[in-house]
């Protein structure tokens, strides 16, 4: 768990010493992995436990669709066997099983290639990578990308014609990436098996390349189940496809590659300060693109490699090109893709490409850096002089410079005459400036930086001298040694990413909470909206009971936060009140004046929350404790008044359970059609190979 509940409002105020031990060194970037997904996995697991399909929740909105509309898929299959635990213990044990699976593909896939040694080291630099410790606790995504080791080892298998099962396996794994519910991933995963199947078209046995084909594409099918009725979500959400633009604003900066070697060189997810504040980040900026530094995103810059891993990764430049082209391409690609490098930015237009953030491209990179990594080695091991060389040249370029930077005085003068030159460089005041960067915060963030280097400097010196010593300790212990390199360069990279919480004996993830009655009292069978006058629009939503709390406790939450957040609802309370709308979505009521509305009765608004007292003829005072004020509102439903909303969120839940109906059906087919299929190719190879099935030779 990235957090506990308690360091949330009322339960903080509730219960002071638990949230402040809560407090302590919490993952403050991943926070969404508890509202909503940890908030949707406890709907879901509620529902099943009453023998009912999780197609729909009254909670969330007007009524939400809750399997299509959240990142908690209920029909990944990583999540069955573990549906009978409680959910914050189930997710713990998921984590691992996808880490093992994560592993457990990449070395199956690497062994076609490369010796057992450096397969294994491969594996092991998946698992340490930053965009898997970064995303473990946003599972979906972890989930989406682990199964594109084992679509590739199975493509090959069907095209080698080598592999019993590969088909299943192929069909199976890219089905399983579909259900973890994260679309712009599995669009990558797609797309990347495409393109290596594709590759490998030349030296697959005849009619292999249509059986893959056909494989892959019910294996897409055998998704429609998840992948249908979140498409029929996202067309009704005011979150969908992005321009090619709104793609491209969220490409990474060049400032990110350094996150290649040190995972906390823009801050650790336990800082209260954001990316875009960070010293580290300005200091590597482009002159005049202050713009890319503010759009900093700690998880999305999240994609350690590690200093070990690297110097192997490009030793791989030495391999022949047979061996290193896929993946080399592979990788350019998708680094251009994440960085925005024109010529490959046109593919931001491209259908399932337009999602979202680039930088999601990170997990197919998480898969292509081990590869290098373990043709890096092999090269290495076979003795080749210029893999040697590279790494070699590599590894001291890497102890020099992080030494220099280590060594260097960053003291007040330098950081004064740094913040000038950063003003300059942006044309901004140095007042300004220092909106986005205190002096203290620049102190400590260089501080951290040369601690930084050190590590990175004395893990190249390492792997230097093991290479080094190749001959004489042999290959096993040489891999041993890198193996463990960076198995710790990994553990003390993701730490702070996975640190684990733990509850004391006795103590619930959501206990009992006094104000949580009250409200849910107050409300009673109507929803509750928030007032929040803030600037921001944000602010005091976060100590109002934040969004998706209150799903957990069963109540109605008029404005919670969604992945696909309902279009019409959006639209109507932007309509209502346009300073209301943050993002995709629609956060609180900014006016209190507006608390007459009868969009509001319609929506049956019977609870308002808010930080201060509010004067209205349609609220009464329930309940005011630590600046948390709880009213009643009445609802006046004039005879024959407009219904619109109401009635055509109760079509969307026929709609939503019609669709999903028609997933499941195909899902079914699908699967079954795999299974004819790998049947009938069966049959096909037995009758082929067994020589009493051929027709006698004519006597004629």
């Amino acid at each position: 768990m990235p957090q506990l509940p308690v360091s949330f409002e009322p339960l903080a105020s509730e219960y002071p010493a638990r949230a402040e031990r809560a407090k302590q060194a919490a993952n403050l970037v991943a926070s969404d992995a508890i509202f909503p997904l940890l908030s949707d996995e406890l709907a879901i697991q509620e529902q099943l436990g009453q023998d009912r399909l999780p197609l729909w929740t009254p909670l969330l909105g007007r009524g939400a669709p809750l399997s299509a509309g959240s990142m908690a898929a209920p029909w990944n299959p990583l999540r069955w066997p573990l549906l009978w635990m409680e959910a914050a213990q189930a997710r713990a044990w998921h984590a691992l099983l996808a880490l093992f699976l994560a592993g457990a593909g990449m070395l199956l896939f690497l062994q076609q290639r490369v010796r057992p040694g450096p397969a294994l080291l491969g594996a092991l630099v998946l698992q340490a990578g930053g965009f898997g410790f970064a995303n473990l606790h946003y599972l979906p995504k972890f989930d989406a990308a682990l199964w594109l080791p084992w679509c590739l080892w199975a493509a090959e298998g069907v095209l080698g014609g080598r592999r019993r099962g590969a088909g299943l396996l192929l069909a199976g794994a890219l089905a399983a990436s579909g259900l973890a519910g994260f679309a712009p991933i599995f669009a990558f995963v797609v797309a990347t098996t495409a393109a290596w199947s594709f590759h490998l078209r030349s030296s697959a046995a005849p009619g292999a390349l249509t059986r893959t084909a056909a494989y892959a594409g019910l294996g897409l099918l055998m998704a429609a189940v998840h992948i249908l009725p979140m498409a029929s979500a996202a067309s009704q959400s005011t979150r969908g496809a992005m321009t090619r633009a709104q793609v491209a604003d969220g490409a990474l900066a060049p400032a990110a590659l350094a996150g290649w070697l040190g995972a906390e060189v823009f801050g650790s997810p336990t800082d209260a300060e954001p990316a875009n504040r960070h010293a580290v980040a300005w200091w590597l900026s482009r002159t005049g693109k202050s713009a890319e530094i503010l759009a900093a995103n700690r998880l999305e810059w999240s994609i350690y490699l590690g200093t070990t891993a690297l110097i192997l990764a490009l030793a791989a430049l030495a391999v022949p090109w047979r061996q290193l082209g896929f993946p080399l391409v592979a990788l350019a690609v998708c680094l251009a893709f994440q960085w925005g490098v024109p010529g490959v930015s046109w593919l931001y237009g491209l259908p399932g490409f337009d999602l979202g953030s680039p930088a999601r491209a990170g997990a197919i990179a998480w898969v292509l850096w081990p590869w290098l990594a373990a043709l890096g080695l092999t090269a290495l091991l076979d003795g080749r002089r210029a893999a040697q060389w590279i790494a070699g040249s590599t590894g001291l370029f890497l102890v020099v410079g992080a030494a220099w930077l280590g060594l260097r005085n960053m003291d007040n003068a330098w950081l004064a005459d740094w913040r000038m030159a950063l003003a300059q460089r942006h044309a901004i005041s140095p007042e300004e400036l220092k909106r986005y960067i205190s002096t203290q915060h620049a102190a400590a963030n260089f501080a951290a930086l040369q601690q930084s280097a050190w590590a990175v400097a004395a893990m190249a010196l390492a792997t230097l001298v093991l290479l080094w010593r190749a001959r004489r300790l042999g290959s096993w212990l040489v891999t041993a040694g890198l193996a463990l390199l960076v198995v710790v360069g990994g553990i003390q990279a993701g730490w702070n990413w996975t640190r684990p919480r733990s509850l004391a004996p006795g103590e619930e993830l959501f206990p009992p909470s006094r104000t949580l009655d009250i409200i849910a009292e107050t409300a009673g069978a109507g929803r509750v909206l928030r007032v929040d006058t803030s600037p921001s629009g944000i602010d005091e939503v976060l100590a109002l009971a934040r969004p998706n709390l209150l799903q957990v406790y069963g109540i109605a939450d008029l404005a919670p936060y969604c992945a696909l957040p309902d279009g019409d609802l959006v639209r109507a309370l932007a309509a209502l009140d346009p300073a209301g709308r943050y993002r995709s979505g629609w956060s609180a009521l900014s006016d209190p004046a507006l608390l007459d509305a009868p969009l509001l009765d319609e929506l049956a608004v019977t609870c308002v929350l808010a930080r201060l007292p509010l004067a209205h003829p349609r609220l009464a005072l329930v309940h005011e404790e630590n600046g948390l004020y709880i009213f009643s509102r009445s609802l006046i439903l004039a005879e024959g008044a407009p219904r619109n909303l109401t009635a055509a969120g109760l079509a969307r839940e026929k709609d939503a359970r019609r669709v999903f109906g028609m997933g499941a059906l195909l899902s079914l087919a699908a699967l079954l059609g795999a299974l004819l299929l790998a049947y009938f190719s069966r049959s096909a190879e037995k009758r082929s190979s067994d020589p009493t099935s051929r027709a006698p030779a004519s006597s004629l």
